[in-house]
């Protein structure tokens, strides 16, 4: 049977980005735990705190499987990974709505929750409104409602929802990727992704300060179009180095693992040039890691179950943690003391909020509302296009 790279293994990995990001949250720099004398058995505290910074490379594994799945789909128009001028506005709408249909549903249920339980969060709104008061706040929250906040530098109730900007960026980029690929071939689009983000943003800062950049993460998006187009990573998988299956898995398993702790040890090497390195730190060690997960990890029992359904929620959980982890239980997230304690109950914290937001939007049958949005911008556009 052929190997494929499915939309459940592609929930599993989303399950393993997850757990890098809520580690990555809990322990990036000592600030956030300084206060809560935190043990880090059996590892150091600065063996941990490096593996959280790491854990940053979950941005770059969401970003390539977005573009992965938009790739996948831009299949439909005629079995092509192209589309033509018309078809772009019937792939672009639909797949906007359902991105930001999401969001706005965390935004209120996050925003409801702010003013019961920290009505004082919302002044990041108007803290910085100066003489232009009300009005300015208003437009802040109308920009963060429609998740631009990172685009126009502007206040945020969240500043995990950033990604946002890069969501919509990576909806609307990937097909005209997907067309430079096919139209002018593969080197040509890695040249184009390799120097467009440094001319656009010239003078801008690519350091580790400034690793949030949406032009940043244009490499790991291409090579997510790249691998949907040419199937790579089941072949990966099915590669083989001999015959003998057992000792094939032995033998890919040595050798990505050593990989796999060089690419580790480089990407912290990087760090100080890493405005140079990006592709590097944000690309290829990213991929390869979602590679080795997908060859190694996903498919072990128990664990791909658990990974499944974590990844089942993983929008809600990357969308509303922080409000767990920093703005409105933070004593509570780091009273458990020990590391791995504390992802452990921020994960089962967001897993719970991911549920009931779910049985929230079956209630009130907010999901069905979608479809019924869906159809009618599908008949208008269908009404456009004959006319």
């Amino acid at each position: 049977m052929k190997t494929i790279f499915s939309k459940t293994d592609t929930l599993a990995i989303k399950g393993i980005a997850i757990l890098l990001l809520l580690n990555h949250h809990n322990f990036l720099s000592a600030d956030r735990f300084d206060n809560y004398n935190v043990s880090f058995f059996p590892f150091s505290e600065q063996s941990v705190v490096s593996f959280s910074v790491a854990g940053k490379i979950c941005v770059s594994i969401f970003a390539f499987l977005s573009a992965y799945g938009l790739t996948l789909s831009l299949k439909k128009y005629g079995g092509e990974t192209t589309l033509r001028a018309g078809q772009y506005r019937d792939y672009l709408a639909p797949r906007l709505i359902k991105l930001m249909w999401g969001f706005w549903f965390a935004f209120v249920f996050c925003a409801v929750a702010c003013a019961f339980i920290s009505p004082q969060h919302f002044s990041v709104y108007s803290t910085s409104a100066g003489k232009y008061g009300i009005m300015r706040g208003f437009t802040n929250a109308v920009i963060d409602f429609f998740g631009l906040a990172f685009l126009f530098d502007s206040p945020t109730l969240n500043g995990t929802w950033w990604y946002m900007t890069l969501a919509i960026f990576i909806v609307i980029i990937v097909p005209l990727m997907a067309a430079c690929c096919k139209k002018f071939g593969t080197l040509a689009a890695v040249l184009i992704t390799l120097f467009v983000p440094r001319l656009i943003v010239l003078g801008t800062d690519f350091s580790v300060g400034g690793q949030s950049n949406v032009l940043r993460y244009m490499f790991v998006v291409l090579l997510g179009v790249l691998f949907a187009q040419n199937d790579i990573l089941a072949l990966l998988k099915e590669f083989s180095v001999t015959k003998n299956r057992v000792l094939n898995k032995v033998i890919k398993f040595v050798v990505a693992t050593a990989i796999l702790a060089l690419f580790y040890v480089l990407r912290g090497a990087c760090d100080p040039i890493s405005g140079y390195t990006y592709e590097l730190r944000d690309g290829i060690i990213p991929v390869f890691v979602l590679y080795y997960c997908y060859e190694f990890i996903i498919d072990i029992p128990v664990i791909r179950q658990v990974l499944l359904f974590i990844g089942k929620y993983s929008m809600d959980i990357f969308l509303t943690h922080s409000f767990i982890r920093n703005y409105l239980f933070a004593d509570f997230t780091y009273s458990f003391k020990n590391w791995l304690l504390i992802d452990l109950v921020l994960l089962l914290d967001s897993l719970a909020v991911a549920i009931a937001m779910h049985f929230i939007k079956k209630f009130t049958r907010y999901d069905r509302l979608l479809s019924v949005v869906l159809k009618k911008v599908s008949n208008k556009i269908s009404k456009g296009a004959v006319q």
